[in-house]
């Protein structure tokens, strides 16, 4: 594929001992400064290898969902379409989702999937957690904003006192969803999960058709309902339920 594997690890693991290296007064300035992954690159980075790991890692996984796609429309003769859930659009090319791709023939459409507590705010209170374990003094307030900075949701009204505040277990067997959602405010779901529909309208300049995903077990119904509203109303082709059970009177079944 092109890329230099030994360089891109090596920047990796200066990229973490740079980090390692920080003090809290830095912390504390991107905390205020609102520092992006651009800030954390110049800051940190010895080269740009380490962008490249992130471009390998998601050109991987769009090449073989490309190749299922493919062979799935040529199997079907265009009978079937694939589709795959993606991760949300503001942390998607960290993890192996590039957008783009999903655009260009990896996926039929647009699913970005909803869990709040695993895939949005575990990435907050992880790496913060990192930082007031790494670096000296450090508070968690600060190292907490610092990540909703870094990602964006800083304007959200997302709490940061404390990261044991956010309910989110080490493993899956301390991690309670529904304890996640008693504790992490309504206000912030239903904004959260808006900022995420809004940057996937935003991404998809390809008309591709979304589904983003709308829970119906974790949110309230009246939160649900809204966020289905806005999701209309921003021009997504329609919405996928997982699980309805606020919206089902079992009663009558």
């Amino acid at each position: 594929m092109g890329y230099n594997f030994a360089a891109m690890k090596k920047a990796c693991q200066n990229l973490q001992a740079n980090l390692k290296k920080l003090d809290k007064a830095k912390i504390q300035q991107a905390a205020r400064a609102g520092y992006t992954l651009t800030d954390f690159m110049q800051l940190l980075a010895d080269d740009r290898e380490f962008i490249n790991w992130l471009y390998f890692r998601s050109d991987n996984v769009g090449m073989r969902m490309k190749n299922i796609r493919n062979s799935i429309h040529k199997a079907t003769k265009n009978r079937a379409q694939f589709i795959s859930d993606t991760h949300n659009p503001t942390q998607a090319l960290y993890v192996g989702h590039n957008y783009n791709d999903m655009m260009n023939g990896s996926s039929d459409g647009l699913m970005p999937l909803a869990w709040l507590d695993y895939q949005h705010i575990s990435a907050v209170a992880a790496l913060a957690n990192l930082m007031v374990t790494w670096i000296p003094g450090l508070d968690e307030e600060t190292a907490i904003t610092a990540m909703l900075k870094f990602f964006g949701w800083d304007e959200l009204p997302i709490q940061r006192k404390s990261i044991a505040d956010f309910h989110i277990g080490v493993d899956g067997a301390a991690h309670k969803d529904t304890e996640f959602y008693e504790y992490f405010n309504k206000e912030a779901t239903l904004a959260l999960w808006t900022h995420e529909l809004q940057h996937l309208a935003m991404l998809n300049t390809k008309g591709v058709p979304s589904f983003p995903i709308i829970k119906g077990h974790q949110w309230t119904e009246a939160i649900s309902r809204e966020l289905i509203d806005r999701c209309m109303s921003m021009g997504h082709t329609g919405y996928v339920f997982q699980r309805t059970e606020l919206f089902i009177d079992k009663t009558k079944l």
